[in-house]
């Protein structure tokens, strides 16, 4: 009777684990509008990316959310260290799915760096030319 219980349990443990990765719904392949903002706690200094176009970005369907975000926000965290050693900032990635609504984002984030922070930043723009988002290449699961 007991191992009749551990067999069941095993069971449903597993049955549990299993249906979420079959009902899950696939992500699709869409335009997306990036940029990143990164700021290290040592210091005053802030970075913001220009707003890129992303042509194949993955996001999910049910909630729109980008696939695999922090990858991107680690691109812009390796590149900032790359050319800023010693530096160790966090990075951020946002994205719209259009490129109006991203510079909405954009304009928010500046202005609270720029306007609303009255100086306490060095906000340090980073041009097309210096930094260009990659795709995220997709694992097939």
């Amino acid at each position: 009777m007991n191992q009749l219980r551990k067999l069941l349990g095993v069971l449903a443990v597993t049955l549990l684990v299993a249906i979420p990765l079959h009902a899950a719904p696939k992500d699709k392949n869409v335009t997306a509008y990036l940029f990143g903002f990164a700021a290290s706690f040592n210091d005053s200094i802030v970075y913001i990316t220009d707003i890129q176009e992303v042509a194949t970005a993955y996001v999910t369907k049910k909630h729109n959310h980008l696939v695999d975000r922090s990858e991107y926000s680690y691109q812009l965290r390796n590149y900032l260290t790359e050319q800023h050693p010693g530096t160790h900032p966090t990075a951020v990635t946002y994205f719209a799915l259009n490129r109006k609504k991203a510079e909405k984002k954009y304009a928010k984030l500046k202005r609270k760096y720029t306007e609303k922070a009255k100086g306490r930043y060095i906000v340090i723009y980073v041009k097309p030319e210096e930094f260009k988002y990659q795709t995220v290449a997709r694992e097939e699961k």
